[in-house]
């Protein structure tokens, strides 16, 4: 991830957090910290 940020290109950030965010949603677990990053 961080080479992709130093190349200026897209990072696999909003996959992983979406991944994390839907799973936390299915189990009815918040994750206030993680829903501004995506």
């Amino acid at each position: 991830m961080l080479q992709d940020v130093r190349a200026q290109r897209h990072t696999e950030i909003d996959y992983i957090t979406g991944f994390l965010l839907n799973r936390a949603r299915a189990h009815g677990v918040a994750v206030p910290e993680n829903a501004p990053l995506i």
